[in-house]
C-alpha cells in the first residue's frame, strides 16, 4: 500500500517466531534458556519478552543474544538452550524432528517481511525483477 505521499510498500512474506527446542533436552526451563536475536526496544525478541512476562508473571532474560537467525537455530539443534526462530528457518529440521516447538503459554509473534520504496526513485531492473518473483508491480 502506500505510506504517505512518497513511499509504497508491499508484503512479501508473512511467517512467526516460534521458541524451539532440541528433543536431546528434556526439562526446560524457558527462562533460564532462551536464545534470541537482538532485544531493542520495539523488536521481535522484545515483544516475545513481553508477551512471556504477561503470561508467567514473571521477568525473563534471555541466557544469550545472537545476531544470526541460524547460529541460534544451530545452537538449539546442538542443545544449548530454547531458540526464538522465524517458523521458515526451523520448518526442516521440525519435520525431520531434530527440533520439537516447545509449548508453552507465548502464542508464536507474528512478523512481515516488506519492501519500501520512495514513489519519486526509477528502481533498478535487477530490483523491480526480483519484486515481480514475488508478485509485485511498483512503478518503473
Amino acid at each position: 500500500g502506500e505510506v504517505g505521499k512518497f513511499f509504497q510498500t508491499a508484503q512479501l512474506y508473512a511467517d512467526e517466531f516460534v521458541v524451539v527446542k532440541s528433543p536431546k533436552l528434556k526439562t526446560v526451563q524457558l527462562k533460564d534458556s532462551l536464545i534470541v536475536s537482538r532485544t531493542r526496544r520495539g523488536g521481535l525478541s522484545q515483544s516475545y519478552v513481553r508477551e512471556y512476562e504477561r503470561a508467567y508473571h514473571e521477568t525473563i532474560s534471555p541466557k544469550l543474544v545472537v545476531s544470526s537467525w541460524q547460529v541460534i537455530m544451530d545452537l538449539a539443534l546442538a542443545g544449548y538452550g530454547c531458540a526464538l526462530v522465524p517458523r521458515f528457518l526451523c520448518a526442516d529440521a521440525l519435520k525431520a524432528r531434530k527440533l520439537e516447538i516447545v509449548k508453552h503459554r507465548v502464542k508464536p509473534i507474528p512478523f512481515s517481511l516488506c519492501t519500501i520504496v520512495t514513489n519519486s526513485r526509477v528502481l533498478p531492473k535487477n530490483a523491480r525483477c526480483l519484486f515481480e518473483c514475488f508478485g509485485y508491480d511498483f512503478p518503473r
